[in-house]
């Protein structure tokens, strides 16, 4: 059986959303270890993104990345999901609109709300998977992307995910929050040659998706109840 006290979580997500993950695990008694494997790097949109007056988001990069290349509040934006959306909101846009669901939820959304004249900027990274300007031209929606971001895969895990690996605590879990994330850990795991260890390490995963990219190596695989990160915290501490 978990106690809170001996609960701790290795957190690979880029920053700043590791932090803001080790907050929502302090909050609720669970140490964090801090260890991104990724680092977002924001790229030049400015060309893409002149005089757009609609633009989609599947990410709250997505949102940054429009914005860290001046792009304006005034063009109506599409959000799918709240964390996004909050996104566009806190960037001050003019009309945020905002879908639950996935990809296709918000291609829906747009294409009931707007004619087949708009134009529609979906600003994505490097590797987001989905496609949303496909589901829109098939709804008749002129749509095109730009690329805002990339995410870097990290050199090496932090010293004190080492130490948390070797010394192998029954208490220690790894938090996936995408497949990439989870493949990165296992590869930079291997790195340092502590893959091995992993068998005695369980994971939590945001999606049965993330898990079979985790693999079967774990000590045991808790999936979140719904994509979000209090469900992945939910998962971790009903886990016995």
């Amino acid at each position: 059986m978990q106690t809170l006290a001996k609960i701790r979580v290795i957190v690979t997500r880029p920053e700043p959303e590791a932090s803001a993950f080790a907050e929502m695990l302090a909050a609720r008694g669970i140490a964090a270890i801090l260890s991104p494997v990724m680092a977002v790097r924001f790229l030049d949109i400015r060309p893409d993104i002149a005089a757009v007056g609609t633009v989609a988001f599947t990410s709250v990069n997505g949102v940054r990345a429009y914005c860290a290349s001046g792009g304006s509040r005034g063009a109506t934006a599409f959000a799918v999901g709240e964390k996004t959306a909050a996104a566009a909101h806190r960037a001050e846009f003019d009309r945020v609109l905002t879908a639950a669901g996935d990809v296709a939820a918000l291609a829906r959304t747009i294409a009931g709300t707007l004619s087949t004249a708009a134009d529609v900027l979906h600003v994505v990274g490097q590797d987001e998977a989905g496609d949303l300007v496909g589901a829109l031209r098939a709804a008749g929606l002129k749509a095109r992307h730009a690329v805002g971001y990339a995410a870097d895969a990290a050199p090496e895990l932090s010293d004190l995910v080492v130490s948390a690996l070797k010394a192998c605590s029954p208490g220690l879990w790894v938090a996936h929050f995408s497949a990439r994330s989870a493949g990165l850990f296992r590869e930079l795991t291997a790195k340092v040659g502590l893959q091995d260890q992993l068998r005695h390490v369980r994971a939590a995963c945001l999606s049965p998706s993330v898990a079979r990219a985790a693999g079967g190596v774990w000590a045991h695989v808790a999936i979140a109840g719904s994509p979000d990160a209090e469900a992945l915290i939910d998962a971790i501490l009903k886990a016995k």
